[in-house]
């Protein structure tokens, strides 16, 4: 009897400090709150993050009308005005201007946190201004020098306004050439950002190509004054050279502007596929802090169902000092109060076995699940580095 008594106490011994392990344990939890605490202020970050994309591309929306508004106007001034007009030159300049501080103006309202915007360069040189001698009034009084002199004058001023239409339609040419560079950008930029993540590496990487279209813009730019200056000192003896180059580097431009668009489908194709990667992976955290509640409370069940079985263990401990008490007084019923007690114990020995059993099931799946749970966070890591 007193070995059976030895045996029960220290079951009761090893169940308390199980209990008292399983407590240890409850605390790792707190771990894995905050790291679900720190997954959802980055998502809060990244919804942030796609707002601001929002912004942006309504203000890229509103420069790209407003730029397209401005050409149609310059477009329309220049034909309607005659290149004798000395108000079209100031007209043009002043238009051009006016778009140049509204631009400025719609940069540094709204988008104050973008670096590396294209500005518009100083719009000098636009339009070539173009000197010419007036006829002089006949100085003999013959009808037929007058008539002469009058038919030389009328084709120098057709010969001098076809120079002038050609330099005009080859800066026309070179306009709409910088029109058409913008108006692709301004799309393909847009679509970029609609399609942002709006995580760090994909901004510095809008950055950058922004950067790259700036610095392109103002090959542009300077390409098109070489081009004008060019134009008003060759004027008709070199056209027909200057606008055979001025083609072949439209082609090169448009075969350029074709690779580009083809990297970047290509770039947003990794994009999205990349995406689909970290929501897969944040759907498999989801699942595993789904399982690792349900073991949790699992535990708690087995928390509750040993702090029973310890109370049981009490109650058996006291009824076994009564039974020995009375079976000191009544040796006659010792037999039948043993075997009685063999029984109670041998129950209780299988209700701890079966208690240890389940308690080891537990705790394996609890491990396997933290596992799972730790492999799906190192590759969401690695995914959103990559």
């Amino acid at each position: 009897m007193a070995e059976q008594l030895a045996f029960v106490q220290r079951a009761k011994d090893n169940l308390e400090n199980e209990l008292e392990r399983l407590a240890d344990d409850s605390v790792a939890s707190d771990s894995l709150s905050k790291v679900q605490r720190q997954y959802e202020s980055r998502i809060t970050q990244l919804e942030e993050q796609l707002e601001e994309a929002g912004m942006a591309k309504a203000t890229a929306a509103k420069i790209r009308e407003s730029i397209e508004r401005q050409h149609a106007e310059i477009r329309r001034l220049i034909m309607q005005n005659t290149p004798r007009d000395g108000e079209f030159q100031n007209r043009v300049l002043q238009e051009l201007k006016a778009v140049e501080g509204m631009l400025e103006k719609e940069m540094l309202r709204k988008t104050p946190r973008r670096s590396g915007a294209y500005e518009p360069q100083n719009p000098n040189n636009l339009t070539p201004t173009k000197k010419k001698s007036l006829p002089s009034a006949p100085t003999t009084p013959t009808v037929d020098r007058e008539a002469q002199q009058a038919r030389a004058n009328s084709e120098r001023q057709v010969a001098a306004l076809r120079q002038h239409v050609q330099v005009l339609e080859l800066q026309m040419a070179a306009s709409d050439r910088v029109r058409h560079h913008l108006e692709i950008s301004l799309k393909e930029l847009s679509a970029e950002l609609e399609n942002t993540d709006g995580s760090k590496q994909f901004l510095q990487q809008y950055r950058a190509r922004l950067t790259q279209e700036n610095a392109r813009l103002a090959e542009l730019l300077k390409d098109e004054a070489d081009a004008r200056r060019t134009a008003e000192a060759a004027q008709v003896e070199g056209i027909q050279a200057m606008w055979a180059k001025f083609q072949k580097t439209i082609a090169s431009e448009r075969d350029s502007y074709s690779r580009l668009a083809d990297s970047r489908k290509a770039l947003l194709v990794q994009q999205r596929t990349a995406n689909a990667e970290i929501e897969a992976q944040k759907g498999q955290i989801r699942e595993f802090a789904h399982a690792k509640k349900q073991l949790q409370k699992e535990v708690n069940e087995l928390r509750e169902q040993l702090e029973g079985t310890r109370n049981e263990a009490s109650n058996a401990k006291r009824q076994l000092q009564k039974k020995l008490q009375d079976d000191e007084l009544q040796s006659t019923t010792s037999a039948a109060a043993e075997s009685e007690l063999k029984a109670a114990i041998g129950t209780y020995q299988q209700k701890e076995q079966g208690y240890l059993e389940r308690l080891e099931a537990a705790e394996i799946a609890r491990a396997t699940a933290a596992r799972g749970e730790a492999y799906a966070r190192r590759t969401l890591e690695t995914t959103e580095k990559a």
